[in-house]
């Protein structure tokens, strides 16, 4: 039942709508019958009984030899005369087996108003009356009309006998289930309405959901780090209240996130006086060793405040998002790596279109191949989807990181080498940037040691459009 239901809120919505005014057509249906059947019994109340004293005035006042022409004459689907010799034994009302709500009752009225019209005693007419057929019985016997298929004879609803001049009687009988409407005068207003109430409530249901649908588009783009408007708010007042809950929290978002990158390059460009002061006093040092550790120390400083202040120069300034081509992208970064003569080897995966801000995402894969030709001592790289999102896999052939450590080296100025800093001017910023920009794309980096030996870093990215 699940996989039937529309994923959409107005599909399901309209699913919902349209069920139950189907469900409450065929109810109304339903009752329509009933009624149906209790207002043409009701004409033929009066109608039956004046074609039965018709007919007995007319059998009474011909010769018996002209009886069945009569006869003839009168039948119809649903009224059926004959001519017996004897009186007929009771069918319909004399069955204690049938169901019948209140035969004697009706009967007796039925017999009473034929008696007066044929001016018989009551002795010499009968009338049997069973239950008039159920709903469900009539619209089975419609439907198996209109798909015409042969159709069961069932016991008669009516049956009278009147006995006529000639001691003869007149057996009459009315047929049980009366003929159905056809099924255009039927089906005519019942698709009208269905048109009708499904295009205006197809119409509404999208006016609502449009506002939700740029509010989710509009939640995804930022949730990529794209630079997004505020929504305008329309719809109800429930949507109304989360578009303006949502415009709030990216302004919130934006501004503390401006907040903390100004407040990182203020910092970062502080330190550069004092760390100036103190390598001109480290000069007037006279210990050779102590004043090249100090200098040293404050080169490290120098190289962690200049790189902070790069991170948060251009973290400030606001790439747009566009479509580039991401296998393209990526073989420009290993292309530039082979120029430094490092080894990496790229597996191409054709053109990929992909939607990111490229600079920012360069500098990412950037930085995961540089950790892996400088420490792992190659790189190989490998570019997969983009059907079910995007994944970027660096792998290397170094020592890996010990598994109580692989939370940290994501952390910022954190070093798993100590001689890191001297010997490859790493600072520990690397994977730390590397992760903020790619969280910023919607995805993450994961990274685990291979069984085979070496590290293999993995950028899984969200599809967008």
């Amino acid at each position: 039942m699940k996989h039937l239901m529309p994923r959409t809120v107005a599909g399901q919505l309209v699913a919902v709508a349209m069920l139950a005014l189907v469900v409450s057509q065929i109810a109304v249906f339903v009752i329509m019958v009933g009624e149906r059947q209790s207002a043409i019994r009701g004409w033929w109340n009066n109608h039956i009984l004046g074609r039965i004293a018709s007919a007995v005035e007319l059998l009474d006042g011909i010769p018996a030899d002209l009886h069945q022409n009569v006869l003839d004459a009168s039948d119809s689907r649903l009224l059926t005369f004959a001519i017996a010799a004897v009186e007929p034994s009771p069918h319909t009302g004399a069955d204690a087996t049938s169901p019948q709500t209140a035969p004697n009752e009706d009967a007796a009225v039925y017999q009473s108003e034929l008696q007066a019209m044929t001016g018989k005693d009551a002795a010499m007419v009968i009338v049997e009356i069973a239950d008039p057929p159920t709903s469900i019985e009539v619209i089975r016997h419609w439907i198996a009309l209109w798909r015409e298929q042969p159709v069961l004879d069932a016991d008669p609803w009516l049956e009278a006998s009147v006995r006529l001049n000639n001691n003869t009687w007149l057996s009459i009988e009315v047929a049980r289930h009366i003929q159905p409407p056809s099924l255009a005068l039927l089906l005519i207003p019942v698709g009208t309405m269905l048109l009708v109430f499904g295009s205006a409530l197809i119409i509404v249901i999208r006016q609502i959901t449009r506002p939700i649908n740029k509010l989710a588009e509009a939640a995804e783009a930022f949730g990529r780090g794209e630079e997004v408007l505020p929504v305008t708010v329309l719809g109800p007042a429930e949507i109304r209240q989360a578009i303006e809950a949502f415009n709030e929290m990216r302004e919130r978002l934006s501004r503390f996130v401006l907040d903390r990158t100004k407040m990182l390059a203020a910092v970062g460009h502080d330190l550069r006086t004092p760390i100036t002061t103190m390598r001109l006093r480290a000069e007037f040092i006279e210990d050779d060793e102590t004043r090249g550790r100090i200098l040293a120390s404050l080169e490290e400083m120098q190289q962690m405040a200049e790189a902070a202040l790069a991170f948060a120069r251009e973290e400030a300034v606001a790439e747009m998002t566009r479509i580039v081509d991401l296998n393209a992208l990526v073989q420009t970064v290993c292309a530039d790596q082979a120029d430094l003569r490092r080894k990496v080897v790229y597996r191409e995966n054709g053109r990929m279109l992909y939607r990111c801000r490229p600079n920012s995402m360069k500098r990412a894969i950037r930085n995961l191949v540089e950790n892996a030709v400088v420490h792992g001592k190659s790189a190989q790289v490998a570019l997969h989807g983009p059907y079910k999102g995007v994944r970027i896999t660096i792998e290397d052939e170094g020592p890996g990181i010990p598994e109580e450590n692989m939370t940290q080296v994501f952390m910022p100025f954190v070093r798993l080498d100590a001689s890191r800093g001297q010997a490859t001017g790493g600072i520990g910023l690397g994977l730390a940037i590397a992760r903020s920009i790619v969280r910023g794309h919607g995805g993450d980096i994961q990274i685990e040691n291979r069984q085979q030996g070496g590290l293999s870093a993995t950028i899984q990215l969200p599809v967008n459009g």
